[in-house]
């Protein structure tokens, strides 16, 4: 049958690049949007009920709640005539099912790293109240860079819109629904997801689904959901050295109470973790030990980093001094010294204190008495000393006569010292203190010839 559309067609506001096949009872094309890069559009295969009409209309309002890196995106939605579209995000390409139909099971820490992100994409769905119902290998897709993103929600339960799908509404593959959805007279939640991609991980790790390799009608996998228990995954998958807990998980998830299986997809990407990280321990432990380090490398200690004050930087570590050869001990000065022996703890001049100011500045402050202080002293005691001499031979020059009584007239002016001195008979006679007059003296005897 021709595509519905061609190279060039319109529908709505999308312009038709390339037809990609049919898909899911759609068919698939490559368009291009004004102003936005290609997306992939998806149109009913043919005019169909009422109730396929629905289903797409659901899958829109599905996609459009959730937003999530690891679900696809939908940018519009309409009618075409009889028939319904949908614009999806364009992203990768390559579905899970492509994988393993060309190169078989992938390798175990990469298909963990899928698991991991499409437990997560249904996270959101299921914290929305969005059961997907309908995981299959074919809605998985890969992208580039080991990107994943869960696709195909045409059989999601809206809580809030008010559809439930019957037996004979699936058109999806019966090959991963939970038992509860085959019987139909259990309410589906979100642990029938838990269940279908239990069995996606037990057909991706052993290469065949877990009621064994077919051919399958619609009794025979319906009896198996029901009543039949898969065969042990180390049995399966011995060489592919499936961990132990890995295994526990899976067969938890193939349970068919959904009492039994894990709580939530959250549970399973939390175990889904530490089971990869027990991949990774024996050959975390051969790269340990392939390269011996073949000499110790000895590192300077470092001085321990002090707390930070508050609303400040954190100060650097800086290496601790290496001691270095005996020196001798340096010169301490001795006014240092005298300070040292009275008690005081002044600064050497040998040690440099690292603060906000200068070293150099710093460096004068804790020096001692340097030499012109020293010489300023010397010179205040050389000018106490003149000062001193002068005034004691002015007193030697100009001595002082007796005191004057009351109301005595002033002295006379002395004489200038470089007058003659007058003689003994010349000189006036000087009245004593009692006003007497002065005795006479007697004359000094003559040496003897």
């Amino acid at each position: 049958m021709p595509p519905l559309l061609r190279p060039g067609d319109r529908c709505d506001v999308y312009e038709i690049i390339l037809s990609l096949g049919t898909s899911d009872a759609a068919e698939l094309y490559l368009a291009r949007e004004p102003c936005r890069d290609p997306c992939l559009l998806k149109i009913m295969a043919a005019p169909g009920a009422d109730k396929q009409r629905l289903r797409f209309a659901q899958e829109g309002v599905v996609l459009a709640k959730i937003a999530h890196p690891s679900v696809v995106q939908v940018f519009g939605a309409g009618a075409w005539g009889e028939r319904v579209w949908l614009a999806i995000e364009r992203f990768g390409g390559y579905t899970l099912r492509d994988r393993l139909r060309t190169g078989g099971p992938p390798p175990l820490d990469d298909l963990l790293g899928w698991a991991q992100q499409v437990c997560a994409g249904l996270g959101e769905a299921h914290r929305l109240g969005i059961v997907h119902r309908n995981l299959t290998p074919e809605g998985v897709v890969l992208g580039p860079g080991g990107l994943v993103k869960v696709t195909n929600f045409g059989m999601a339960k809206l809580a809030s819109f008010g559809v439930v799908t019957t037996a004979d509404q699936q058109i999806g593959s019966m090959l991963y629904a939970a038992p509860e959805q085959l019987v139909g007279k259990e309410e589906i939640g979100p642990r029938a997801d838990v269940y279908a991609l239990g069995v996606l991980l037990y057909e991706a790790i052993t290469g065949e689904r877990p009621m064994g390799p077919g051919p399958y009608n619609a009794m025979t996998v319906v009896s198996w959901h029901l009543r039949a228990q898969a065969r042990p995954l180390r049995e399966r998958a011995a060489a592919r050295g499936a961990p132990a807990d890995l295994e526990a998980l899976v067969h938890q998830m193939l349970e068919k109470a959904p009492s039994l299986r894990p709580v939530s997809v959250l549970e399973v990407h939390d175990r889904l973790r530490d089971a990869r990280v027990s991949l990774r321990a024996p050959l975390l432990r051969e790269v340990r030990n392939a390269a011996p380090v073949e000499r110790s490398i000895s590192l300077a200690p470092t001085q321990p980093m002090a707390a930070a004050p508050p609303g400040g930087d954190r100060p650097a570590v800086l290496p601790a001094p290496v001691p270095a050869a005996a020196t001798p001990p340096p010169v301490v000065p001795r006014s240092v010294a005298r300070s040292a022996s009275a008690g005081d703890t002044p600064e050497a001049p040998f040690e440099v204190r690292v603060t906000g100011e200068p070293v150099e500045r710093e460096a004068r402050r804790s020096r001692p008495a340097s030499r012109s202080t020293m010489a300023a002293i010397g010179a205040v005691a050389v000018t106490l000393a003149a000062a001193a001499a002068v005034t004691g031979w002015t007193l030697r020059s100009h001595p002082t006569g007796p005191a004057q009584g009351a109301g005595s007239d002033p002295p006379a002016p002395a004489a200038p010292v470089s007058a003659p001195a007058p003689s003994a008979s010349a000189a006036t006679p000087r009245i004593r203190g009692d006003g007497a007059p002065p005795r006479p003296r007697a004359p000094a005897p003559r040496p003897k010839n």
